[in-house]
């Protein structure tokens, strides 16, 4: 897998949104090469992984249901798993 860049420390989090959208976060804290992600977020989200470095990892993403997710990458990463 190649990282994409190196972004900085998250800010806080932000207002919602006027329709009041959902997120979810997953920290994967033992290094994994296939994440189950159980988002329950009634839909298919957009899905971004940092790892404990804070870049962004371009992963496989496999949409199992509107509540479940799992990605997979070919060197194993620890990080969080942002969905929205």
């Amino acid at each position: 897998m190649k990282i994409l860049q190196n972004i900085g420390a998250q800010g806080p989090k932000g207002e919602p949104g006027l329709d009041g959208d959902k997120y979810y976060e997953q920290i994967v804290s033992i290094p994994s090469t296939s994440v189950n992600i159980p988002h329950n977020l009634n839909k298919y989200p957009s899905i971004t992984v940092m790892d404990s470095a804070n870049e962004v990892w371009v992963v496989d993403i496999e949409h199992v249901d509107k509540n479940n997710a799992i990605i997979t990458t070919g060197t194993p990463i620890s990080g969080t798993v942002f969905a929205n």
